[in-house]
């Protein structure tokens, strides 16, 4: 069996403090990565409703920069011991050195500082980028696992399908969880609580399944992956949302499974259902936008492939889908991936009429974004719950964002390109956005699950 391991940045730290000698405390390795931040241009964190952007920055030493930063992991990793021998031997045997954990992935993450420089996230913190290295050579490529990140997803699922199941197939699913949350003492109500579970996954069940039925319609990017997270009280009450306190939280998952013919619905109903025809809706809303937003894929030219985006998800009202304007309201996220398995360059995107208006739902809107919204004339459709702001954003506005999402995202990736040598390779990066109430896009400085996320896989490098 195959495993792999995601260390986060502050392993990074550590991992360069053992390289170092014993007599200095503090490495010429860990020097480097915290010498490394360089200058980001504010115009590419700060968005227009949290006032003017006045450092320019400098790409030149941003991406010397970030370069640098790449150097140091990849010298720190190629640093450690050789792995013991993952594969048999001759006759079946393993060797005498094997064990049955490896070190296969490591991530690493980097945020922007409050003096706006960029380098390794040591401490909780929002992640504007992060890079994913892969050893060579260590799975056999028959058995080799997708990349950590933006397919594997990040936290543990209670539920994790791929195709509809029956109601009883979902109760013998859920049963570990159930027993796990009444065994916290949290759940007062256990006749309720079940109830909940069970209702709460059949709608999930019901919304995977019409995210499943979306045909390719000459979209080159599709629905790829669905998360959806249900907050439990102690009397056995739910709502969909992160846990912040005492309660019980249970996070469901769906991944595209490729298949040949239709996927038939769990249940009679799951047509009709309101909240699944709004899920698909807002997914048909902003398929188009991803679409319009690239054209070329720019990314080649420095071996690196767009390959998609997540969006985290909010909702007013009975499921009334838009996108989380930060992470207090997030619910879940959705994910489009490319449709072209063979990653063929992208042309430019068919015209398509614009949908309904996108809504930016904040449910802690700040005094100077609804005073910059009143001055701007920035559409706000009204409140869903008591205290939430919901802007309506145009789909020219959504697409600008994206592409200028795209372009920083680029950025990285032409710094990225350069071969290194030794056991490891950078095998992906992902940069995470902010949403302005005007549509444009930001790197990610806040904690917690950032609007938008985009990935980009590197083809070459072994």
């Amino acid at each position: 069996m195959n495993h792999k391991i995601a260390f986060l940045s502050f392993c990074t730290l550590a991992l360069c403090t053992a390289c170092g000698n014993d007599s200095d405390p503090r490495s010429s390795d860990e020097t480097a990565l915290l010498s490394a931040p360089g200058p980001v241009p504010e115009s590419w964190y700060r968005l227009p409703e949290d006032g003017p952007a006045r450092n320019p920055g400098s790409l030149d030493t941003l991406g010397r920069s970030f370069e640098q930063i790449l150097d140091s992991q990849a010298e720190a990793l190629n640093a450690l011991p050789p792995s013991p021998a993952p594969f048999l031997e001759a006759g079946g045997k393993h060797p005498p050195d094997w064990v049955p954990w490896r070190l296969a992935l490591f991530s690493a993450d980097l945020g922007i500082t409050s003096n706006g420089l960029l380098g390794p996230l040591v401490f909780d913190g929002g992640r504007a980028v992060q890079a994913v290295w892969e050893r060579k050579d260590t799975v056999p490529s028959a058995e080799k696992a997708e990349p950590i990140g933006f397919r594997a997803g990040k936290g543990k699922s209670d539920l994790m399908i791929s195709q509809p199941l029956s109601k009883e197939q979902l109760a013998r699913r859920l049963e570990p969880s159930i027993r796990a949350a009444l065994a916290t003492k949290k759940i007062r109500n256990e006749s309720l609580f079940r109830k909940n579970v069970l209702s709460s996954a059949e709608k999930f069940n019901n919304m995977a399944w019409q995210l499943s039925t979306m045909k390719k319609t000459g979209m080159r990017f599709e629905p790829s992956g669905f998360r959806l997270e249900f907050v439990f009280g102690a009397e056995g009450e739910v709502s969909p949302g992160i846990a912040v306190g005492g309660e019980v939280s249970l996070r469901f998952d769906w991944a595209r499974r490729e298949s040949s013919g239709s996927v038939p619905p769990p249940s009679p109903g799951a047509a009709l259902d309101p909240a699944a025809q709004k899920l698909a809706a807002f997914a048909r809303g902003v398929a188009p936008d991803i679409d319009a937003a690239i054209a070329g894929d720019p990314f080649l030219k420095y071996g690196f492939k767009f390959d998609g985006v997540r969006i985290a998800l909010g909702a007013i009202g009975e499921f009334e889908f838009g996108i989380a304007k930060a992470s207090t309201q997030v619910i879940g996220s959705i994910e489009f991936s490319r449709s072209d398995a063979g990653g063929a360059p992208l042309s430019a995107a068919p015209a398509t009429e614009p949908g309904e208006d996108v809504l930016l739902i904040d449910t802690s809107p700040a005094p100077e974004h609804l005073r910059y919204a009143g001055r701007t004339g920035a559409l706000v459709a009204g409140s869903g719950n008591s205290g939430t702001v919901v802007y309506k954003l145009k789909h020219e506005k959504i697409q600008r964002g994206l592409k200028k999402a795209l372009s920083m995202g680029s950025f990285f990736a032409s710094h990225a390109t350069a071969p290194r040598k030794g056991r490891w390779w950078l095998s992906e990066l992902s940069a995470e956005y902010s949403l302005s109430l005007t549509g444009e896009a930001g790197l990610a400085t806040l904690g917690g699950l950032a609007e938008i996320e985009l990935t980009f896989a590197h083809l070459e490098g072994k």
